[in-house]
């Protein structure tokens, strides 16, 4: 095995054993003496690649962000011919069906939004900025096809859609009063907590 071989597949080593600790305790329950005792990892070997834990959270989170990001790529094909509403629905739980098989790297990714170290800030809104990017340039061209309410422009509605865009899952849960949802009944029910965030629930 070349060199550069044996160095992926000792980073991926060590990646899947962060996955696990992180993706199950959280950034606060887990340390790096953990990880190796856990996993067998030489201390060696992890600090050859790695400077500590805060080094590893955040290779961690990149990575969880980067098959984010492809995963919403590889489906906005998929939204072309949709009209706006129906698209953003979609592209809303896209992101939902990207962290239906993958728990860890839900947790991951919540911990980096939600509950991140904070001398870490700076450098997980770094990670997260192709996953913002591609929100905001897909939010915008659907925006675009609309026809907005008067006193709106395009930089409101984007502002509110990606508000909505992280705390869709939790507003879904509380819609459906906590309740285990098939993927079937969450897009269906996403449908109708979208169109009331967008159209309002009040006839003028």
């Amino acid at each position: 095995m070349k060199q550069e071989e044996r160095k992926e597949k000792s980073k991926e080593e060590i990646y899947q054993a962060a996955l696990e600790e992180f993706g199950t305790y959280g950034y606060d329950n887990v340390s790096i003496e953990q990880i190796c005792n856990r996993h067998g990892i030489s201390k060696g070997m992890m600090y050859h690649y790695y400077k500590g834990k805060d080094d590893l959270f955040l290779a961690s989170v990149s990575r969880v962000f980067k098959d984010l990001n492809d995963y919403l790529e590889s489906k906005l094909p998929d939204f072309k011919e949709m009209d706006p509403i129906e698209a953003i629905k979609s592209f809303l739980m896209a992101r939902e069906c990207f962290f239906q098989t993958r728990e860890r790297e839900k947790t991951i990714f919540e911990c980096a939004i939600f509950h991140h170290p904070r001398p870490l800030a700076s450098q997980l809104d770094e990670a997260r900025m192709p996953v913002k990017e591609l929100n905001k340039s897909f939010i915008l061209a659907q925006t675009d096809k609309m026809k907005l309410r008067d006193g709106l422009d395009r930089q409101h509605v984007y502002r509110y859609l990606s508000s909505i865009n992280y705390l869709f899952q939790d507003l879904l849960r509380n819609y459906e009063d906590g309740k285990e949802l098939s993927i079937h009944d969450i897009l269906s029910s996403a449908g109708e907590l979208l169109s009331m965030m967008l159209f309002g629930v009040i006839d003028r």
